[in-house]
């Protein structure tokens, strides 16, 4: 029994450099805040060379929601963040101005997710993705205004 307690003494782990990392295809974290995220250079390059703004910031909504890695509040606030990351890297002002847009949306949700008891999980992944999409369908957005705003 002491043999234990020596070795275990001399196993020193430092708990304040502990540094989560998460690495997918997509987006890295190398924070103690996991929802910290930000985009691959090398991915967001490839992929707006071979697909529009609109099916990336899908896909990274998409890969964020069945993620496991985060808890279900923690979703909205990763997404928020990978998003800015996305805008960070992006030059085109029209895509700045939609990322913007759903950006400003995700926060909404995320100001009234909190303040909501339970917002189901098919229910969170439909709304979501209506708000991303909302930012690049113009006729979207024309009809949601003429049925909100007399």
């Amino acid at each position: 029994m002491e043999d234990i307690k020596n070795e275990l003494k001399t196993l020193k782990v430092d708990v304040t450099e502990k540094v989560l990392v998460i690495d997918e295809v997509e987006y890295m974290c190398k924070s103690s805040n996991k929802t910290k995220l930000e985009v691959k250079r090398d991915f967001i390059n490839d992929a707006i060379e071979k697909a529009t703004l609109k099916e990336i910031v899908i896909h990274l909504t998409n890969k964020v929601l069945d993620s496991d890695e985060f808890f279900v509040k923690q979703k909205v606030v990763a997404l928020i963040n990978l998003l800015k990351s996305v805008r960070d890297k992006v030059e085109n002002k029209k895509d700045i101005y939609s990322l913007n847009l759903i950006i400003r949306n995700l926060k909404s949700y995320h100001a009234t997710q909190k303040s909501e008891i339970i917002i189901r999980k098919d229910e969170r992944d439909f709304i979501v993705n209506t708000l991303v999409l909302l930012a690049f369908s113009s006729a979207f957005n024309n009809i949601l205004k003429n049925l909100y705003v007399k």
